[in-house]
């Protein structure tokens, strides 16, 4: 950890309880119900994430209880069913912003009838001018994956979010990055009932990165301080994170001593702040076994406005819960790493000049992205930058680890053209379908295996899409994702 501390006073460490004030908000606002069965029902709306809703009622007799809910008068639309009992605090998710709902509470009775309330109205405020629009287009829908909502980060110059949009493209849940940062991964909670982004500073210059949980109705979020994150992180059991950590320090590489920006892998309790010290999993200086070398011109790009030289820029971080494994993937070297959390060795390399695995050379990837991996396969967004002609593409692989081989069951080449250099990603999705994101382009496209688009997002100009996930409902956040 000495190299890592010494960068701190390269890029600046945040001091506890400094950095730029966080997001401002509004009040939440109540709204009525008509009396009917139940009575004194109250909806409130939350000034924190305004697409969400509480609907409040005491029933005389206790009951599982529900809202039935819906657009411009209709209630074509339920909550689950709660616990139970006479008190009721039902959350309503999935509204979209700027529209106007009915709603009605009903609690069941212990001989099955139904005690409804009357129905209540509301208009919920629209979407911020800075989160955007967003345009979709429908090929054949029969083969799109049902249903679903969109998680994702928003990346401008002036605001990010973390956002979720329903399958018409609109807002169903946001919520801002603090002022200076941006939002590059999000995660849905293994709770089931939060969501979670880190942040970084716009311009990279400054140790101030953290990981936030966000409640759904926005009442509760914890900051877990990340220290030197960068790109990534991962939830891991018993309240961890794990993130992408920038280490850097003199190296001896083709006959000279360099300045290297490496990586190392950090995790550390949810809660943390600068007083509390990370664990190391692995740090490419010390645990990756080979000596450092320029893979490219890349290499010798300067990292985070540090003056050392890009070297592995690591940008991706993946969790396989049944092996208690991280999955590492360093973009300038081409290679996803896998490493035993446990005991932080390295157990094999998958791709790069020192890659454990043979495949087509067709297959690899090009300075690279992902998000999503299991044992056995995975999804890479190939940014291509090597590629000739230079241009971006979306790759499933599948891995004999006996063997030792790789290849690609799934590739989807933009037909465009398109060249993306910042971000990308891509997720299979249960019906066998590929998500992917485009990120500069500000494009979202779901793709069959015969390379038909049944599925497209555009969002303005200027608002780059980040790291996607398909969840199937917001009530349980479960992924409509293969694997």
């Amino acid at each position: 950890m000495v190299a890592t501390l010494l960068l701190l006073g390269l890029v600046g460490c945040k001091a506890p309880g400094s950095g730029d004030a966080g997001p401002v908000f509004g009040d939440d606002r109540d709204f009525g119900f008509q009396d009917g069965a139940l009575t004194d029902v109250t909806g409130t709306v939350s000034g924190i994430v305004p697409t969400v809703v509480h609907v409040q009622w005491t029933s005389a007799e206790a009951g599982a209880s529900y809202v039935s809910y819906g657009l411009d008068g209709a209630l074509d639309q339920q909550t689950p069913q709660d616990a139970g009992g006479t008190d009721h605090d039902v959350l309503v998710l999935g509204l979209k912003a700027g529209r106007s709902y009915t709603l009605q509470a009903v609690t069941l009775a212990g001989d099955g009838a139904a005690l409804s309330s009357g129905t209540g109205s509301v208009t919920l405020d629209p979407a911020p001018e800075s989160l955007g629009t967003f345009h979709v287009t429908v090929g054949d829908a029969q083969a799109m994956q049902p249903g679903g909502y969109i998680l994702t980060s928003l990346l401008q110059q002036s605001d990010s979010w973390m956002v979720v949009l329903d399958r018409d493209g609109e807002p169903v849940w946001y919520y801002p990055a603090t002022a200076g940062f941006s939002i590059p991964t999000t995660h849905p909670g293994r709770d089931g009932s939060s969501l979670l982004f880190t942040q970084s500073g716009l311009d990279q210059d400054q140790d101030i990165s953290d990981i936030l949980r966000v409640s759904m109705d926005g009442s509760q979020v914890t900051t877990t301080r990340a220290l030197l994150g960068h790109h990534a992180f991962v939830e891991l059991p018993d309240h961890r994170f794990a993130w992408v950590s920038l280490d850097i320090r003199d190296a001896y590489v083709d006959g000279q001593t360099l300045t290297l920006a490496g990586d190392t892998v950090l995790e550390i309790d949810e809660g943390a702040t600068d007083a509390d010290t990370p664990t190391e999993v692995f740090n490419f200086f010390d645990d990756w076994g080979t000596a450092p070398y320029r893979m490219c011109r890349h290499c010798d790009a300067e990292a985070y406005q540090t003056g050392a030289q890009d070297w592995t820029h690591s940008n991706s971080l993946m969790y396989v819960e049944d092996q208690d494994d991280l999955y590492l993937m360093s973009k300038n070297l081409d290679a996803v790493l896998r490493i035993d959390r446990s005991s932080g060795q390295l157990v094999w390399q998958l791709g790069g000049q020192e890659s454990d695995f043979t495949g087509p050379d067709g297959a690899w990837w090009s300075h690279g992205h992902m998000s999503q991996l299991w044992d056995g396969g995975m999804v890479v967004f190939d940014n291509g930058y090597h590629h000739e002609p230079v241009r971006s593409r979306v790759v499933a692989y599948r891995w004999d680890e006996g063997a030792r081989t790789v290849s690609p069951t799934f590739q989807y080449t933009d037909p465009q053209g398109r060249f993306i250099q910042l971000l990308g990603d891509g997720r299979l999705l249960e019906n066998g379908n590929v998500l992917a994101s485009w990120t500069a382009a500000g494009l979202l496209t779901e793709v069959t295996p015969d390379d038909a688009v049944v599925w497209r997002l555009e969002s303005d100009l200027g608002t780059a899409i980040g790291r996607v996930t398909m969840l199937r409902d917001l009530y349980t956040l479960d992924r409509a994702e293969a694997h």
